[in-house]
């Protein structure tokens, strides 16, 4: 069986995905059409500066050359962000034809829309998701004759059209590429609090930074705002992190958090409460939402304590159910017998007992 991820990346979940195949010794390859200084190598880097109108011809005539040999070397397409070998997936009725299995892996904006969006109580604060209408039909077409879905998590499944089946994987990522330095559990040092606004309107970074402007009253830390920093410097300012805010709308975990919690540090980030359940019992991240997040964050500044056992928990937590090899083990099996979790903690639960 040979496998293809593409054609595209979204925090590196094809990367790992793949990685994790080829390390449990599956036949299975990566080719990214995009570009990002934040992306990791592809087996096939097909990148295509879409405002060079004038290369367009050399462009199309690449593309399709790609996905012409693909369609006739893999038997497995897992696609990414809902971009197949093609534009406007045209290349769809092909790979039916050819009678060959695909799945589409679905990881946010691409898919977050309407009427399931405004079931969040935040979602008035991300109007874009409630007016993203053709979300739902562009999904419905990918996923007529597909295999299945995939997401990584009961909040991304809210979203997904039930024309085929939903398989769930929760995110991957290299837990052992980051060395932990779990808080001091004592009050000898000033905590350092870090916030990384990369989408400020996302992550809800004004009413971050207004609840640490209430608290620096009355609490002696440092904030951190991380912004317009290489990777590297960004994440040596996570490694002395005391407490990392995420973001305060979504209502899940993401990659970013994953990372946070990996470098054995608490994570704060809104967690919707009607999906908690969803997730292990052991789930370290401190819920947060605009509302409460200056008492939430007081609550840990007041208890070095509890910083250093999240820290741990949060290592922990990473290292049983993120963990790339454990993820690809599930993708092959669903590739290879069409079945798989079919709920968030069937996956959670199935994935910590390898």
């Amino acid at each position: 069986m040979k496998i293809l991820h593409g054609t595209t990346d979204a925090a590196n979940q094809a990367y790992y995905s793949v990685l994790g195949l080829k390390e449990l010794g599956f036949d299975a390859r990566n080719v990214r059409y995009t570009t990002s200084p934040f992306f990791l190598p592809a087996d096939y880097e097909l990148s295509f500066d879409r405002t060079n109108y004038g290369a367009f011809p050399r462009y199309a005539a690449s593309m399709m050359d790609f996905a012409i040999r693909s369609a006739s070397t893999y038997d497995v397409f897992h696609f990414h962000f809902g971009r197949s070998l093609l534009p406007r997936n045209l290349d769809l009725p092909i790979l039916n034809m050819l009678g060959k299995s695909y799945y589409f892996e679905y990881h946010g904006s691409e898919i977050r829309q309407g009427e399931a969006w405004r079931k969040n109580p935040y979602s008035d604060y991300l109007p874009g998701y409630c007016e993203n209408y053709e979300a739902l039909k562009s999904a419905e077409r990918q996923l007529k004759n597909a295999k299945g879905a995939i997401v990584h998590d009961a909040e991304m499944g809210l979203y997904v059209p039930s024309c085929a089946p939903t398989y769930f994987v929760p995110l991957r990522m290299n837990v052992e590429q980051f060395t932990p330095r779990f808080p001091e559990c004592d009050n000898t040092h000033r905590p350092k609090i870090v916030h990384a606004p990369s989408q400020r309107g996302i992550k809800g970074s004004e009413y971050v930074e207004a609840a640490l402007e209430l608290l620096s009253d009355s609490y002696d830390f440092d904030f951190i705002l991380v912004e317009g920093m290489t990777q590297s410097d960004a994440f040596a300012v996570y490694r002395e992190a005391d407490i990392i805010i995420d973001q305060l709308f979504i209502g899940s975990y993401g990659v970013f958090a994953l990372e946070a919690m990996a470098m054995g540090k608490p994570v704060v980030t809104y967690m919707r409460p009607d999906l908690v359940e969803t997730y292990p019992g052991s789930l370290p991240v401190v819920s947060a939402n605009k509302d409460n997040l200056a008492e939430v964050v007081a609550g840990l500044l007041e208890d070095p304590v509890r910083r250093c056992k999240l820290g741990r928990k949060s290592r922990e937590y990473v290292e049983r159910y993120h963990d790339y090899r454990k993820a690809a083990y599930l993708l092959h099996k669903i590739y290879e017998t069409g079945t798989g979790p079919l709920s968030a903690i069937e996956a959670f639960e199935t994935i910590g007992r390898i």
